[in-house]
């Protein structure tokens, strides 16, 4: 797993150890697991696809805040980002979602949770609550 950062102002971490130790015992999310479970997919290529999201490079319902706060004027929110699925090769309305903690402040992208959404509908609303 990796923290993955390359020609863009976002660092998006991708490493269940990490977000296990950020987040110690309060998430019910498993990044371990959903790793696995879409194991054909590399790290970067779904943290660039991420990357692009955030810069607004990609257009449409391909990002949406869940919950946010501002912090010293920057945003900081829980969102659900829509990533192509290159292992069942579907595009982003059928393909994998990702929720992460986007923080603008920091410029950081933290990779909480990643399903497909033919598995997974909505995240519920326990898991939006936290």
């Amino acid at each position: 797993m990796n923290i993955i950062n390359s020609e863009s102002k976002y660092l998006v971490i991708i490493d269940p150890k990490k977000v296990d130790l950020l987040f110690q015992n309060i998430l019910t999310f498993y990044l371990k697991k959903d790793l696995k479970i879409i194991n054909d997919i590399p790290d970067y290529k779904i943290a660039d696809e991420i990357r692009a999201v955030l810069q607004g490079k990609v257009h449409g319902k391909a990002y949406t805040e869940i919950s946010y706060q501002i912090y010293k004027g920057k945003k900081i929110s829980i969102s659900k980002v829509r990533l192509t699925d290159l292992k069942q090769q579907k595009g982003k309305s059928g393909g994998l979602r990702c929720i992460a903690l986007v923080d603008d402040y920091t410029l950081r992208c933290i990779i909480l949770h990643i399903y497909s959404k033919n598995i997974k509908e909505d995240i519920t609303k326990k898991e939006e609550n936290q």
